[in-house]
């Protein structure tokens, strides 16, 4: 895919309150950008707490990794210490909502929000620090019935991304760098904690052009391929032979 990126914020704690302004000396810069993740690694499931006017179903599909962009080694460098006792994490999914009034009669469009994304984060004397680069968007299917709503095959989540080859998508690339004093697990408990006394967060902003969509077969597939064509083989020569 291409990525034209477009913007960059800077965020900072001044006088005790969050302030994000956009960085004005930012160049424009569009580059190529790759990703893959493997579609034998999913877990659709149903969510259908997760609000109470839609009914919800989701996936995932893990070992998502891609490409770093030109952004990414002065984006790690910010850091105030090396990268240790790093998580990383890379995944592809979806989420799918149909409003739960949406009827056989009266159907609803599909909000289709499809995410992939990796990063790493990790804990440190300066507080909570996270990396991280992403490629989102949301697009409207087709009009159902909410009890029509069922997750996505894998053939049905690539079948997805194929459909948007050659489209902007708007606003969809994100790179962000982020230092909190403050856990991110901080409003576990429903009691909300101070403002963190600390918060740096530098973030790029871009559009993506999907150029092309590949499915490459796992190495068992290749072998069965190998081994039909040299069956192929072996039937033309006895044919030949006869």
């Amino acid at each position: 895919m291409d990525v034209m990126a477009k913007s960059r914020a800077v965020g900072h704690v001044v006088n005790g309150t969050y302030t994000v302004t956009d960085d004005a000396g930012f160049a424009p810069e569009t580059f190529s950008y790759a990703a893959r993740f493997n579609l034998r690694i999913d877990g659709a499931l149903s969510a259908p707490s997760l609000s109470e006017s839609n009914v919800i179903k989701s996936g995932v599909f893990f070992g998502g990794v891609s490409t770093p962009s030109p952004f990414t080694a002065s984006l790690v460098a910010t850091a105030p210490e090396s990268l240790v006792n790093q998580m990383n994490s890379g995944s592809a999914s979806y989420l799918l909502a149909v409003p739960k009034t949406a009827t056989v009669v009266a159907p609803a469009a599909v909000s289709q929000r499809v995410f992939l994304s990796v990063g790493q984060f990790w804990s440190s004397a300066a507080g909570y620090e996270q990396y991280g680069r992403s490629v989102s968007w949301t697009t409207q299917g087709a009009p159902i019935a909410a009890s029509s709503l069922t997750p996505w095959s894998p053939d049905e989540f690539v079948a997805h991304w194929q459909s948007l080859v050659g489209q902007t998508l708007d606003g969809a690339y994100k790179e962000s760098y982020d230092l909190s004093s403050q856990s991110p697990y901080a409003l576990l408990g429903g009691v909300t904690p101070p403002p963190p006394t600390l918060h740096d967060n530098v973030s790029i902003y871009g559009d993506v052009v999907i150029r092309s969509v590949t499915v490459v077969p796992e190495p068992s597939t290749y072998l069965l391929m190998g081994l039909g064509l040299s069956l192929v083989a072996v039937v033309r020569r006895r044919q030949q032979a006869a």
